[in-house]
């Protein structure tokens, strides 16, 4: 049985949204959505465990190609895709600038941020999202995206020679906001803070209500809390890791054959966390001075964990004891309710459906 190209399933029953196509540090994640009803459903989706380094992987289109075959011939329809430029490859600038006319945003944003780039104009890519607009003739601030336009091009051609058609790019705060924002409430104007750890360091993006005030890169990542566990506990690498993933029993569930079985270990690795969270704590401070200033005094209300913390049960307990909010595990999707039940996650697909993929899906839904 043949499947219906995307094009063809349009128009006949529900439609399917494009693929949510994102590279991870040593993976590929592809998530499908279908569009009918009054909320998108989980079709499909893949995580793809890749052996070296990602970089390789993307130079050799023809490798990608067979490593994708398999995938997305089970249950995907079609072969266009929504993707983010790898992070890499782009900077985040903040722009002040004034509109005197409506529309002429883009014009003012060009002719603000042309002195800061290493070259003409035209051998760039630049996209950007207004953040605070104020009335005409006031200064206004928007977060822009620049990216080579040699860079893009590749990319884009390194997609298409692996069999994707690439529909959208997009950088990844924006895919994560596009997520959370499905699931607030219209009214919702409340401030939540995302925390996504890489390999070597963090982002950690600022959302109010709808909308993404605030991304930026925090110097610490997964390889400096191994190192450091490393160090501390003359322990190997992949020991560290196995102790990061260990559940944390709590208090009431804690006993003395507990405590003498496990060696206290949970709570040595805490205390080697807490130190290097702080310095995650002090950013998170900043975040919340800037969004209590954009968004006259309203507090950060929660905070969301992704990438590698997020498999780490005692990242969760130890970050939310520093910050004193609630922190909710994002990744996979299925692991905050609102969002299971929003996407009605399948459980054979729950561990493939990671964040930034289900929001790249989400581009182009009217909900």
């Amino acid at each position: 049985m043949k499947v219906a190209p995307a094009w063809l399933a349009m128009g006949r029953g529900p439609g399917y949204s494009a693929i949510g196509f994102s590279i991870l540090e040593d993976a590929i994640n592809l998530v499908q959505l279908r569009m009918g009803g009054d909320s998108p459903v989980i079709s499909a989706a893949a995580l793809l465990d890749v052996d070296g380094d990602i970089d390789q992987l993307l130079e050799n289109p023809k490798y990608l190609k067979r490593l994708l075959a398999p995938a997305l011939k089970e249950g995907f329809v079609g072969r266009k895709v929504y993707s983010c430029l790898p992070a890499e490859h782009y900077r985040l600038l903040y722009v002040n600038y004034k509109e005197s006319q409506p529309g002429e945003g883009g014009a003012a944003i060009l002719n603000q941020i042309k002195d800061r780039l290493d070259g003409p104009l035209s051998e760039f890519v630049v996209d950007y999202m207004p953040i605070r607009a104020n009335a005409k003739n006031e200064d206004q601030l928007a977060l822009v995206s620049v990216a080579e336009r040699g860079v893009v091009i590749d990319y884009l051609e390194r997609l298409r020679r692996a069999g994707l058609n690439v529909d959208a790019l997009e950088i990844a705060p924006v895919a994560i906001n596009r997520l959370l924002a499905a699931v607030a409430a219209p009214d919702n104007y409340h401030n939540s803070i995302s925390v996504s750890f890489g390999r070597y360091k963090s982002s950690l993006s600022v959302f109010s209500g709808r909308r993404l005030i605030l991304d930026r890169e925090v110097l610490l990542g997964e390889r400096d809390i191994i190192q450091q566990l490393c160090r501390s506990l003359d322990v190997d690498e992949s020991f560290a890791r196995r102790m990061l993933r260990q559940q944390v029993a709590t208090p009431a569930q804690t006993n003395a054959e507990d405590e003498a079985r496990n060696g206290a270990l949970p709570a040595t690795v805490g205390q080697i966390l807490k130190p290097l969270f702080l310095k995650l704590s002090n950013e998170i401070e900043k975040a919340t001075a800037y969004a209590a200033s954009q968004t006259r005094g309203e507090p950060i209300r929660q905070l969301f964990l992704l990438g590698a913390a997020s498999e780490w049960p005692l990242a969760h307990q130890v970050l939310g004891e520093i910050v004193k909010l609630p922190v909710h595990v994002l990744s996979p999707v299925a692991s905050y309710e609102p969002l299971q039940d929003f996407l009605s996650v399948p459980p054979e697909l729950s561990d493939s459906c990671l964040p930034l993929s289900c929001g790249l899906a989400l581009r182009g839904w009217a909900g």
